[in-house]
This record gives structure tokens, sequence and C-alpha cells, in this order.
């Protein structure tokens, strides 16, 4: 079941690696009904256990259905996947964390082309398309290596273009020079 920016589970328990491809079948299900000719998607993850891996199996899934992502080099927050979307035209995002729960969970976000929390009507779409994948049977996946190579998979710095945009709202230095310490 998905909530507004998607689903959480308790890692090993519900949230499995079966269980985080069929939800990323079902986001790739979403897209193609759509019809989006060349459909992109950016994948973040947080710092949670496993959380790389997990998205790693995303873009496996992903590239396996023909549709191209941009995987984040490196574990980023949530606002850092929305900026990519946007700032990368991508079809959508997904971000592999919890926010803020307690750290035996993780999580599978989906942001849409908008880079927002999904509408009712997407999560229902997302949703139903789910209920399609009864097993893993149904996922198509191509290995990481294999996705890289054909260019289906782009493993890119999705920091540097948010640190940037963010230095065109906030004087940074001005803060650094102030003598304020900020965590």
């Amino acid at each position: 079941k998905f909530g507004t920016d998607g689903w959480r589970g308790i890692i090993a328990e519900d949230f499995t690696f079966e269980n985080v491809r069929r939800c990323a079948q079902a986001v790739c299900h979403h897209i193609q009904a759509k019809g989006i000719a060349d459909p992109k998607i950016f994948i973040g993850y947080d710092t949670r256990f496993l959380s790389e891996e997990f998205s790693r199996a995303v873009a496996e899934v992903i590239c396996g259905n023909n549709i191209k992502c941009l995987l984040s080099s490196s574990p980023v927050p949530t606002p850092v996947v929305s900026h990519n979307v946007l700032s990368n035209k991508t079809d959508g995002g997904i971000v592999i964390t919890a926010s803020h729960n307690p750290p035996q969970w993780n999580g599978f976000k989906y942001k849409p082309e908008y880079a927002g929390s999904a509408s009712p009507g997407i999560i229902s779409d997302i949703e139903y398309h789910l209920s399609q994948i009864p097993s893993t049977d149904y996922v198509k996946s191509t290995p990481i290596a294999e996705a890289i190579a054909q260019g289906m998979c782009t493993i890119i710095d999705s920091t540097s273009n948010y640190n940037n945009h963010l230095r065109t709202m906030v004087d940074i230095e001005s803060i650094k020079s102030s003598g304020i310490r900020i965590i």
C-alpha cells in the first residue's frame, strides 16, 4: 500500500529486494501507460542499511523495461531527488528512504515529473499495476553493469547541481564569514 510519497516497511521483513523490484516494475507500467517517448527516471537513495543496493535493484528493473535512468553516485536527501527530476527533465524520480521512520525501516518514494508528492490518482495507478505483479517472475530486469554499458543507466553526481542551485538562493559566503556555526 502506497501513501502520499510511497511505501515503507521494515527491512528484511516486508521491505525486501523482491518487493522493491515489484514496486519498480509497477512504476515502469505507470510510465509506459503514459506513452512517453524515450522516458527517463532519476533514482536516489539515503544512508540507511542497503539503500544503495536497493537503488541499484530499482535501476536494473527500470532499465530492463527500456526506460533510461540517472542513478545518484552517492546518498542524497529527498529534496535532491526532486531537484534532479526537474533539472534533468526526467519523467519521475524514485528515492529509497524511510524519511523520519526508525532505522530498521526503509522506503520507496515516487516523485512524478513535477517532483512533488504523487497525486492520489498517480498512487492509485501505481497500486493497480502493483496488484498485477504477484511475484518477481513478472519483473523485467537488466544487470546494472550491462545497463551502464548499454547507456541505459548513467551514474551522476546529483549534489553539485543541487548545491549550485542553493547558491542562487542563499548567500553562502555571508553565512561562512558570519562566524555562526550551523548544523
